[in-house]
């Protein structure tokens, strides 16, 4: 298993973009760059759209960073594009993960020059993640994870509650490590809550994470799997000479 002081730890050159003001139907591009200033290296990174509908996009043959194993300090690169459809204020958040440690990059952007009256957008909590699996972990084991939320609408959301679709998983959240309940987020903001998975017998578990401000809901499924070590036999002392034994003379020896 890989321990937290040798994890990877992804880190974006900024951790938000800031585009400046763009005639709609034309666009700017900003390029950012992702750093593992872990001890150990990355597994292979995904990167994810909070919303994949946007004005943003990652521009074509700039990526080196999807499906790529970053070694401590090692840096990967994306060029963002922002092509605004019509006037306002936009926002989007992009995730980069790897089976150890994530990391959100907001950005925004403004449209402008279009007649077409701008309508402020309410707000949209999601889940960065559709789903995560913990995959195998020891039974009275644990690990967790850090999921992220984001409101990727156009205004402050309400107080923002959590909740499980069964409270009898082995899935819990880690007490002080939930910073979205009872709060709001305002547009482009993301929170994160701290899951733990410590499964107590055999078997195959998923769960469901609800959240909800009363304006919007979104939902994500984590799952994982509770493994049973095989105890290892083991014999003490490993090794013992009799020396000479007369013939018809005896010597014992308790082994345990």
């Amino acid at each position: 298993p890989v321990t937290e002081d040798l994890a990877a730890q992804l880190e974006w050159s900024s951790p938000l973009v800031a585009f400046p003001a763009t005639n709609v139907n034309q666009s700017n591009e900003i390029s950012v760059t992702l750093k593992n200033k872990g001890k150990g290296s990355s597994s292979p990174i995904q990167l994810t759209w909070a919303d994949t509908a946007s004005n943003f996009a990652i521009k074509s043959g700039t990526d080196t960073c999807t499906h790529t194993s970053l070694a401590p300090n090692q840096t990967c690169s994306i060029t963002l594009v922002y092509t605004p459809v019509e006037n306002g204020n936009k926002t989007n958040v992009i995730m980069a993960t790897d089976l150890i440690s994530s990391k959100a990059l907001m950005m925004t952007g403004l449209g402008t020059g279009a007649t077409i009256p701008t309508v402020t957008s309410p707000p949209k909590l999601v889940w960065i993640l559709d789903d995560y699996d913990y995959g195998a972990t020891p039974v009275s084991g644990n690990k967790h994870f850090d999921l992220i939320l984001a409101n990727i609408g156009g205004e402050v959301s309400d107080i923002i509650n959590t909740s499980w679709q069964s409270t009898s998983s082995p899935f819990s959240l880690v007490a002080g490590f939930n910073f979205c309940e009872n709060q709001t987020l305002a547009p482009g903001a993301n929170c994160k809550v701290r899951v733990r998975f410590a499964p107590v017998v055999s078997g195959s578990f998923v769960n469901i994470l609800s959240v909800s401000d009363n304006i919007s809901t979104d939902t994500i499924q984590v799952s994982g799997s509770g493994v049973v070590i095989p105890s290892q036999l083991s014999f003490n002392p490993t090794s013992y000479s009799f020396n000479n034994v007369l013939v018809g003379g005896q010597k014992t020896l308790d082994v345990v």
